[in-house]
């Protein structure tokens, strides 16, 4: 009970016992009667035994909570109470998302503490380092090891990741070894977004200030629903996708080229981890956000020679400026075994990464330009 006050104090959230009744008058400004249920596996459950009519903090976006709430339509209290690095943080602020090195560990002596005892992370309440390697200047502090999206932050998601390369190894070590963490659903300001999975508008925070809504990941009848940002044409989008309609609601947002966040495991389908790829690794784009599967090669030298299969049809020309295959060996800084890779001559290892020229920018053919814009007799993009 303690607990509940200090949280509703903090939050300016009204504590009325709970009951099937309510006074809105009673209620704090800001907040209303609304039916639900007061922690979020109660949320989770539904049971009707334990839903009650109460003054709560309506919203739409996990950004309008404050810290220690997840928004389901109103506010609920998170499954952990972590205490805010400065009074007032917004949902999901400091300590979830404070910056972190994998130098900074809290002891030298111990091989792990680059990511469990992280002197940037506050370790006592079990936040680690989430790093790409251990030269990355954009690390992170979250919680690993998590069970659901209850055990992580408003705007965060429980991810199934590899477990390697990471803040003190920068090598894939192992084949399909993963382990769970809370990501967070907006690429911007921090990295680590992904497809990030959702079932409504309210798990998708806004992504550099764009506001994003939760959509079928091929924008029409997908039961893969992923948070999107809007956009205005695919030159506002990651390359790998594009600026699209969806059948959702109104919006123009930002969706995979791949159209789905998770394919059939073959070479160049989409993926979140090795688990979700057969015989290969799921590896990320050298200059997008696409994640892929590659395919394990027991014939690969520089001179290219490799028994890697064909580039899949649905990464060729047009739909992507992807222009082969290639093999990358193996190598104590990269990869545990050799593997095929799709390849763009610009952009590097990829498979879906698209590179389109804006309005006024030059252009051999129509192809070169974004969504809605043309190659005119000035070989330039134009509407």
């Amino acid at each position: 009970m303690l607990r509940r006050l200090v949280f509703c104090a903090a939050a300016l959230l009204a504590c009325a016992p709970t009951k099937h009744t309510c006074d809105a008058s009673t209620c704090v400004a800001g907040n209303a009667c609304i039916a639900g249920w007061d922690t979020w596996d109660e949320a989770i459950a539904a049971d009707p035994a334990h839903e009650s009519t109460a003054c709560r903090l309506p919203c739409g976006a996990p950004e309008d909570c404050p810290f220690g709430f997840h928004c389901i339509g109103y506010c609920v209290a998170d499954r952990t109470a972590y205490v805010p690095a400065h009074a007032g943080e917004s949902a999901g602020d400091l300590p979830w998302g404070a910056p972190c090195s994998p130098f900074d560990a809290a002891d030298p002596d111990d091989p792990t503490a680059p990511i469990t005892n992280n002197a940037d992370c506050d370790a006592s309440e079990g936040f680690w380092c989430y790093a790409s390697s251990p030269t990355d200047a954009n690390g992170f502090c979250t919680q690993f090891q998590c069970i659901d999206d209850g055990d992580c932050a408003a705007g965060y998601w429980c991810a199934t990741v590899d477990d390697t390369p990471n803040a003190i190894t920068p090598a894939r070590k192992d084949w399909g070894t993963t382990t769970t963490v809370c990501l967070p659903r907006a690429y911007e300001p921090l990295p680590g977004r992904y497809c990030a999975p959702c079932t409504s508008d309210a798990d998708c925070p806004r992504a550099g200030g764009v506001r994003q809504h939760c959509v079928s990941a091929n924008g029409a009848d997908s039961e893969e629903k992923v948070c999107a940002a809007e956009c205005q044409d695919d030159g506002s989008c990651p390359l790998d996708e594009l600026c699209t309609a969806n059948e959702d609601d109104d919006a123009t947002v930002c969706l995979p080229r791949a159209r789905t966040c998770r394919g059939d495991g073959s070479f160049c389908s989409p993926c979140h981890s090795d688990a979700d790829c057969g015989n290969g690794l799921c590896l990320e784009a050298d200059s997008s956000t696409e994640h892929f599967c590659s395919v394990q090669t027991t014939v690969c030298n520089p001179q290219g020679a490799s028994d890697c299969p064909a580039l899949p049809a649905a990464v060729q020309s047009p739909l992507t400026t992807t222009s082969s295959v290639t093999c990358l060996p193996p190598s104590d800084e990269s990869l545990p075994h050799a593997q095929c890779t799709g390849y763009n001559q610009t952009f590097g290892a990829g498979c879906y990464t698209y590179h389109c020229a804006g309005v006024s920018v030059s252009c051999t053919d129509d192809h070169d330009c974004c969504t809605g814009l043309t190659c005119d007799m000035f070989h330039a993009c134009s509407m």
